[in-house]
């Protein structure tokens, strides 16, 4: 059974199609880039079970990690695992639960609290994933 914020599976695949669909919107199109955004889209949430929503889940880590990669991996397409990070901590802020975007130096969540975590923001991606899909075929 899915509980409420535990990354759940239907999390999983929302993060995964959200994180690729705005890094082919955002003009990386390349395999190497969607392959990289659906690898990198999980990533926040290996904070699940200490501190979730804060560790991983912040502008530091969100900017940091993409960077430090560069450094030390720079075949990592850049763009695509900022944009997969950044994707995620979007779609979470989204939820009630929110995300503490400026831990360490302050556990506060900002959350807008528009949909649930699960099956609810599954549907939402895929809704924005077909309206794309529409509108780029017409």
């Amino acid at each position: 059974m899915y509980r409420y914020e535990t990354g759940g599976s239907p999390d999983k695949v929302a993060h995964i199609i959200f994180a690729v669909l705005a890094t082919w919107l955002l003009g990386y199109r390349t395999a190497n880039d969607l392959i990289t955004a659906a690898l990198f889209a999980p990533v926040p949430d290996l904070d699940l079970f200490y501190r979730h929503r804060e560790l991983l889940h912040n502008v530091f880590f969100i900017v940091g990690f993409p960077l430090v990669l560069l450094y030390f991996a720079p075949q990592i397409p850049f763009p695509a695992d900022l944009i997969a990070l950044s994707s995620h901590v979007a779609l979470d802020l989204l939820s009630p639960a929110g995300v503490a975007l400026l831990f360490p130096f302050s556990k506060r969540r900002f959350g807008l609290g528009l949909v649930r975590s699960g099956v609810p923001t599954l549907v939402l991606v895929i809704f924005l994933a077909a309206m794309v899909f529409f509108l780029i075929t017409k």
